[in-house]
């Protein structure tokens, strides 16, 4: 068996035809013509290294599933896995550790006063760049100074509440702040990624910058555009060299090439979460084992509010209702997962409302549509379902979801396409305010998004230049906006659980969006290279903890 966390057991794995299926067809790809073979993976040295950290030093070769550019703070590309390796190269003030709780990280003293507006922060001593420059509080002024000013749809809102960052000295510094923020410490200090002054302090144009100087425990020896990358230690990283000599990166699109790569010994871990069906062929092997566990990511079926029909919430409703939920985790994922919350959070968080509840009820959906006007105005029209055409997960629960639809009336298409092209058409250059150009599309959001309320926010708030910009379906409610603001600012605990509980209940009448599941985290890797990593809740193993210590 592979190593388990918090995940049912005794899964039984019940489409055991389409496993045999699948299994065959996995296995012919390991016999696949050399046109078919995954890309090298320009593989860092395989020779065992020094002692470090108690573990002995590794290279480790992975694969990704697409480029993530130059790696740094503008021009990263996906919240999984492109943040988790910015942040292997840049740090944070706070770091979350294995729980999501807030860590001290690059600081190793802090204080903040009654009304949560002021706070006092000491850095390490000997922190440094990757070119030898020391980091010094005026590092730090410069990064949340430079995110204000130049427009980031994950940075800038962040650090909008902070009014002035005050140099005391080299390590000493405060930020005073407009107003309280509640999950300061998880968002931004958890998640802005600190970058050098004299590096970008003459950066008018940082998204076509391609410099990614950082401070963290490895730095970019190598970067080939749609190919490769190579990560090194950082031998003077503040808390010790990393456990992993090298990591060399490989960018394979396709899920099958990825899983052929690591069977045959190309790669030692993929990125990518493992398709359910093939759980058992590399659990508990001589060369492959499996980590599992609860992840908050979501995958939804987003709805562009701002298109007929898809702007009347009564044909928004019919939709979530015609979607049989338990059947797209039992037949997509074999059970590796929950199905969702009409309120968009995870059940496995504090803050869910357990009377949410999604009802699947087909006849109800069709009542709704007659009610809406539907039939008349929009029965003869076809809708486009958009997926990722290198995801057969979400290709098949898009299937199953046109099914559902065009069962009650709603006749929809699948159309598979690239990712660069179908996010250019939910969330043109990552920019909410750029508009929109779909139907229906299957989406998804990395764990941070369920994790940060703040963030939370921004996927529902209407005001898309400020708030709202994650809300690539351009949903409005004023109520909802009103609560979103008041979630940002609102210290109290018990205030805060009543907000999110009120937000749950409008969510699942109006429904944005139709939140489909949580997939379970399954990561396959190679044991015999490197069996040190860390779970981290909801987020998977490939994050800094995986390879240096908490302070």
């Amino acid at each position: 068996m592979g190593k388990l966390f918090d995940v049912k057991k005794d899964r039984k794995i019940r489409l055991f035809y389409l496993t045999i299926i699948l299994l065959f067809i996995f296995l012919a790809a390991t016999a696949c013509s050399p046109a078919e073979q995954p890309p090298e993976t320009d593989p860092a040295d395989d020779t065992e290294g020094e002692q470090i950290n108690g573990e002995e030093a590794v290279n480790l070769n992975i694969a990704i599933p697409r480029d993530e550019g130059p790696l740094n703070p503008y021009t990263y590309v996906t919240g999984y896995p492109g943040h988790n390796l910015l942040l292997l190269i840049y740090d944070t003030v706070f770091q979350l550790d294995e729980d999501n709780v807030p860590q001290p990280w690059l600081v190793n003293n802090y204080e903040v006063d009654q009304e949560g507006l002021d706070w006092s922060f000491t850095l390490h001593d000997g922190i440094t760049w990757h070119d030898g420059t020391p980091m010094t509080a005026k590092d730090i002024k410069f990064s949340f100074e430079y995110y204000r000013e130049h427009s980031h749809s994950r940075w800038t809102n962040a650090v909008s509440a902070i009014e002035d960052v005050l140099i005391e000295d080299e390590l000493n510094f405060r930020i005073v702040l407009s107003e309280p923020v509640p999950a300061f410490l998880t968002n931004p200090l958890s998640d802005v990624p600190i970058i050098p002054e004299h590096i970008w302090q003459n950066v008018s144009a940082p998204d076509s910058f391609t410099d990614h100087t950082g401070s963290g425990p490895y730095q970019i020896a190598k970067y080939v555009p749609d190919q490769t990358y190579k990560l090194e230690a950082n031998t003077d990283y503040f808390l010790g060299k990393p456990a992993v000599e090298e990591i060399g990166m490989v960018i394979i699109e396709d899920q099958t090439a990825t899983f052929t790569a690591l069977r045959i010994g190309d790669i030692d871990f993929a990125s990518r979460s493992l398709q359910p069906e093939l759980v058992e062929n590399f659990s508990g092997e001589d060369e492959t084992d499996i980590i599992t566990g609860p992840g908050f990511t979501s995958t939804l079926l987003q709805i562009n509010n701002e298109r007929e029909p898809f702007d009347d919430s009564l044909v928004r409703k019919a939709i979530s209702m015609a979607i049989d939920l338990d059947d797209l985790v039992d037949t997509v994922m074999l059970g590796y997962g929950t199905a969702g919350n009409p309120g968009y959070i995870h059940p496995g968080l504090p803050h869910y409302n357990p009377e949410v509840e999604h009802v699947y009820d087909p006849d109800e959906a069709a009542a709704l549509l007659e009610e809406a006007g539907f039939n008349e105005a929009y029965g003869n029209l076809e809708f486009k379902l958009l997926t990722h055409s290198n995801n057969p997960l979400r290709v098949r629960a898009a299937e199953m979801i046109s099914d559902n639809l065009n069962a009650v009336g709603i006749t929809v298409s699948v159309q598979a396409l690239d990712s660069a092209t179908l996010d250019d058409m939910v969330w043109p250059e990552f920019d909410t305010t750029r508009g929109r150009d779909y139907d229906l599309s299957i989406w998804g959001w990395s764990a941070p998004v369920m994790i940060d309320p703040e963030r939370l926010g921004g996927l529902f708030h209407s005001d898309l230049a400020n708030h709202g910009t994650l809300n690539v379906g351009a949903y409005g409610n004023s109520e909802v906006d009103t609560l979103v603001e008041e979630l940002s600012v609102t210290a109290d605990q018990e205030r805060q659980e009543e907000i999110f509980n009120q937000l749950q209940v409008l969510l699942a009448d109006s429904v944005p969006f139709v939140t489909l599941y949580y997939p379970d985290d399954i990561y396959a890797y190679r044991p015999g290279v490197y069996d040190n990593w860390t779970y981290q809740n909801g987020q998977g193993i490939l994050n800094k903890l995986s390879f240096v210590d908490m302070p």
